[in-house]
């Protein structure tokens, strides 16, 4: 996989702690864009021309950090950073989605 991304994203970053967390570091190579500098580098992969943009081995591609942490997340053996399921009677994973949304709130 390929991970486009820019140094200066928060969102990035925040897709980077995910990829250290679960191991997944040596599965996805990094390449760094400027879109702003560079447009058709992120336009091709996402029509929003916006980092984090997530590559796939099979050419499709993921954009929005938490659209790509889920991704990531689904991927490795390890507990799940992103509950999938709500276990009856707890709000596990609307805590941690909140908790997503919030984070993202005070980034942007």
């Amino acid at each position: 996989m390929l991970l486009r991304r820019s140094h200066t994203s928060p969102y990035v970053r925040k897709v980077s702690v995910l990829l250290h967390e679960t191991g997944l570091t040596e599965r996805v190579r990094i390449e760094p864009v400027d879109g702003w500098a560079e447009p058709n580098a992120l336009t091709t992969d996402n029509p929003l021309s916006m980092v984090p943009t997530l590559v796939l081995d099979d050419g499709s591609t993921l954009f929005d950090s938490p659209v790509i942490c889920g991704y990531l997340d689904s991927l490795h053996d390890g507990p799940s950073l992103i509950p999938a399921k709500i276990p009856s009677g707890s709000g596990a994973r609307w805590r941690v989605v909140r908790e997503q949304a919030l984070a993202d709130g005070i980034l942007d």
